[in-house]
C-alpha cells in the first residue's frame, strides 16, 4: 500500500508539488497561506485546489476550498517520506508554521507547532498569556496536555508555567499535583517584580489568589489569602473579581452575610469587563443563597436566574454548580421541591465535585438534605448529612458549617419507630465488641445482612461510623427504651 501511494500519488506529481505535499504534511489542516509560510514558496493556493480535483486523499474543509487536510493515513506516509528526503527539516517547518498562526490569533495550533518544533520558549509564552481563555471554557485537558510536553527541566524551572499548571491541576481537582506544583513554583519565588502575561501582577498575587481559591476546607485561611489578593489585585486588575469572589466566600462560611453579599456585589460588577465569568456566575449565585437566609425571596429568586442565565449564556454550566444550587434552593424556598431536588442533586453531586472543595459540596449536601425531608426522604436526607459530616470533618477550619450540621441535626432527629425490631437488636449488639460476623451468628443470620441492616442504621442516624452510631443513639436515648422484638 505505501509503495502504491508513493509512486502512483506521490511521484505522479512534479517536484514542486512533491515538495508542497510533503513539507505541508506535518500541518493539521492546509491553506494556501499557511503552506506559503510553511514551504517559503508562492502558489500555495492555486496548488492546493488544482491537486484537490485530482487527488483523493486532500479533503476540503469548506466550500470555499480555503481550508484542507489530507487523509490521515496518507499525511503520516507524507511525513514519513519527508523524513527520508530531507532529514531534520520538519522542526523548522513547525516553527515556521506555528508563528503563522501565532501571527493570524490561532493559538491552539501555534502552541501544537511551536512545542512539535522544540521551541518551548515561545511556547511558553503563548501558554503564559492565554491559558486563562482555555479555562473559561473548560479546557482543562488541553493546558495540561501542552504542559506535560515540555520536558521536565524546563517546565520545572519555569515560574510562570508552574503557576499554570498549579492553577489548571487545582481547577481540575487534582489536588496532590497542585501542591507540587505550587511548592516548586514558591521555591523559584518570583523572577520579576512586574506583571505577568496572564495578568497578575505578580508571582506573590498569582499563589496568593491560588491559595484563596482552593483552600481545601480552611475557611480562615481563604479569607486571610483572599484579603490579600484583593490588595493585590485593584479594582483595574483583571483578576480582581475573582479576588473579590474568594473574599465574598471567606466571608459567607464564616456566616458574616452582609459583609460576604459586598465582596459578592462587587465581583459581579467587574466580572464583564475582564471576562470572568465563573466569578460572576458564583457572586451572582452566593448573594441569591445569602439574600434566601434573610428571608428576601423575590431578590432570591432574581439573582439566582440571573446567574443561572449568565452560565447558559457564557457557556460555563458544567464548570460551576453554584448557578443550579442557587437556583434550586430558591425554588425550594419558594414551595417547589420537586423541581428544586434535581438542581441541587446536581450541583451537590456532579458539579461541586468537581472543584473537589469540602466546604462547598457540603453546604451543598445540606441544603439537598432539606429538600429530601421536605419530600419526606428521611433516610436520604440522613445519607446527604452523613456524607456532609464526613466531609466538613476533613476541613482544617470549616467556618460555620458545623453549626448548620448540628441545626439539621436538631430537625432529623431519629425516633426509635423508624428503626426495625432487627435493626434495633443489631444496634444493641453493636455496643459490644463483636464483630459484625459475630453478630450474624448470634442472630442466625449472614454476615451480608448484618451489613445491611448496619448501613440501614447509619443512614437513619445520620452517621459514618459505629462509634458516631453509638453515640448517636446514646443523645437520642434509642438504647434507653425498650426493644420491640
Amino acid at each position: 500500500m505505501a509503495d502504491f501511494l508513493l509512486a502512483e500519488v506521490l511521484e505522479a506529481h512534479d517536484p514542486a508539488m512533491q515538495t508542497l505535499m510533503l513539507r505541508s504534511s506535518i500541518l493539521g489542516r492546509l491553506s494556501g497561506p499557511l503552506c506559503d509560510a510553511v514551504t517559503e514558496e508562492e502558489g500555495s493556493a492555486a496548488a492546493l485546489q488544482a491537486l484537490s480535483r485530482t487527488n483523493l486523499f486532500l479533503i476540503p474543509l469548506d466550500d470555499e476550498r480555503g481550508w484542507y487536510r489530507f487523509h490521515h493515513l496518507f499525511a503520516q506516509l507524507l511525513r514519513v517520506e519527508l523524513e527520508q528526503r530531507e532529514p531534520g527539516i520538519a522542526p523548522e517547518l513547525h516553527r515556521r508554521a506555528s508563528a503563522w498562526h501565532r501571527d493570524h490569533g490561532t493559538t491552539d495550533e501555534a502552541i501544537h507547532h511551536a512545542v512539535n518544533g522544540g521551541a518551548f520558549a515561545e511556547a511558553a509564552e503563548l501558554i503564559e498569556a492565554s491559558w486563562v481563555s482555555y479555562i473559561n471554557a473548560g479546557r482543562y485537558a488541553t493546558v495540561l496536555a501542552w504542559l506535560r510536553r515540555f520536558p521536565d527541566e524546563i517546565r520545572s524551572g519555569d515560574v510562570r508555567l508552574l503557576l499554570v499548571q498549579a492553577w489548571v491541576l487545582s481547577l481540575s481537582a487534582q489536588r496532590e499535583e497542585a501542591v507540587r506544583a505550587i511548592a516548586a513554583a514558591e521555591r523559584l519565588g518570583d523572577p520579576g517584580a512586574g506583571p505577568l502575561p496572564d495578568g497578575f501582577s505578580s508571582v506573590e498575587a498569582s499563589l496568593t489568589l491560588l491559595r484563596a481559591g482552593f483552600p481545601w476546607g480552611d475557611v480562615g485561611a481563604q479569607l486571610e489569602h483572599g484579603r490579600r489578593a484583593a490588595e493585590l489585585e485593584g479594582p483595574g486588575s483583571p483578576w480582581r473579581p475573582p479576588a473579590c469572589w474568594t473574599v465574598g466566600l471567606g466571608c459567607y462560611f464564616r456566616g458574616e452575610l452582609a459583609e460576604a453579599d459586598r465582596w459578592f456585589a462587587e465581583s459581579a460588577a467587574l466580572a464583564p469587563a475582564s471576562k470572568s465569568w465563573l466569578a460572576a456566575v458564583g457572586s451572582l449565585a452566593y448573594r441569591s443563597l445569602i439574600a434566601g437566609e434573610q428571608g428576601c425571596l423575590e431578590k432570591q429568586q432574581l439573582l439566582a436566574e440571573q446567574a443561572a442565565e449568565v452560565a447558559r449564556e457564557r457557556g460555563t454550566e458544567e464548570l460551576t454548580g453554584a448557578a443550579p444550587l442557587a437556583l434550586g434552593v430558591s425554588l425550594a424556598a419558594r414551595g417547589r421541591p420537586e423541581e428544586a431536588l434535581p438542581l441541587i442533586e446536581r450541583a451537590a453531586g456532579v458539579l461541586l465535585r468537581a472543584r473537589g472543595q469540602p466546604t462547598d459540596v457540603a453546604n451543598a449536601l445540606l441544603h439537598q438534605a432539606h429538600v429530601l425531608r421536605t419530600l419526606g426522604q428521611r433516610e436520604r436526607a440522613a445519607y446527604a448529612i452523613a456524607e456532609a459530616t464526613r466531609l466538613i470533618e476533613t476541613c482544617p477550619d470549616p467556618g460555620i458549617l458545623p453549626e448548620r450540621l448540628k441545626a439539621m441535626g436538631r430537625s432529623l432527629q431519629v425516633n426509635a419507630e423508624e428503626l426495625t425490631p432487627r435493626e434495633c437488636r443489631v444496634l444493641r449488639l453493636l455496643r459490644s465488641d463483636l464483630s459484625q460476623r459475630e453478630i450474624g451468628r448470634e442472630l442466625y443470620v449472614s454476615q451480608h445482612t448484618v451489613h445491611s441492616h448496619v448501613r440501614s442504621i447509619y443512614r437513619k442516624l445520620a452517621v459514618t461510623s459505629r462509634a458516631d452510631a453509638l453515640e448517636r443513639t446514646r443523645e437520642l436515648g434509642i438504647l434507653q427504651r425498650p426493644s420491640k422484638g
